[in-house]
């Protein structure tokens, strides 16, 4: 009250002169909320995860060390397994563990070619981003579908993806060398990452690989991969009646969660030079 006692006292005191300072001014700088299109969610994470497939078709993204996974079409389901939610449908594959979930928030800040992308990114308790969830029909059906949750502004947020200098990739580039391979051969691969608390796969045929602003990318209508050149310092191989596995190891020998794998025991043997 002594505050705004004396911007009453203040404007009485100028007589409505040069400098004026309006009651109802003073009290709507007071009471109004930070400008934000970020909003933390103070919701439980299972009862978020269980409204995304009212979104319609969207992209679930777990991106990090210069490996990032989307899948992209209609959520069909979240089931629960544990203290895991399954999300499955046509175009996804994804497990996540709920009680890693630490944090989410709603950023509608996204827009291409004057369309919005709002999405959920959700982080670990050491704050680092564990998924997003990006909406591909725009803003209304995505306000619609986490409608009545409860939030709050969140001022400290950043965007969850990394930003690095890169380079093209080279004709033996380590990441590109076995894509190119399953790429020749037409098998059916699998390219799955686990991480903590999170794991996602997508199975098909690699039709077409596109080396482009330092990334060896795969893009088919419900499946983006995009592997920075040079993250991949060597792979481990392991073969068994189920076929072969490729498991990914960054330059200093550390594993980065991604696998690529096919019953074809030859699907990433190596024909002819990669570019």
């Amino acid at each position: 009250m002594s505050s705004l006692w004396t911007a009453r006292q203040f404007r009485l005191a100028t007589g409505g002169g040069h400098l004026r300072i309006l009651l109802s001014d003073w009290n709507s700088k007071v009471t109004e909320q930070p400008q934000t299109p970020f909003s933390l969610i103070l919701e439980r994470a299972t009862d978020v995860i269980h409204r995304l497939p009212r979104i319609g078709r969207l992209m679930i993204i777990n991106s990090r060390e210069g490996v990032t996974h989307e899948r992209i079409g209609l959520l069909e389901a979240t089931t629960a397994e544990g203290e895991w939610l399954v999300c499955t449908g046509d175009a996804h594959h994804c497990r996540i563990h709920v009680p890693s979930i630490a944090k989410m928030v709603i950023d509608t800040s996204s827009a291409m070619a004057e369309k919005a992308y709002p999405r959920i990114d959700c982080y670990d308790s050491d704050d680092r981003a564990m998924f997003s969830v990006v909406s591909f029909e725009g803003l209304d059906p995505f306000l619609a579908a986490i409608e009545d949750l409860k939030t709050e502004p969140c001022l400290d947020a950043r965007s969850p993806f990394e930003i690095k200098e890169r380079s093209e990739a080279l004709p033996d580039d380590q990441g590109l060398v076995p894509l190119h391979a399953a790429l020749t051969s037409g098998a059916v691969v699998a390219i799955g990452i686990t991480r903590p608390g999170f794991s996602q796969e997508w199975e098909g045929i690699i039709e077409k690989l596109v080396p482009s602003m330092g990334f060896i990318n795969v893009m088919v209508p419900d499946f983006h991969f995009h592997l920075r050149a040079g993250a991949i310092g060597y792979w481990k191989r392991a073969s068994n009646e189920d076929g072969i596995t490729l498991d990914a190891y960054d330059q200093n020998g550390a594993p980065l969660g991604l696998t690529l794998s096919s019953s074809s025991v030859t699907a990433f043997d190596v024909v002819e030079p990669a570019l």
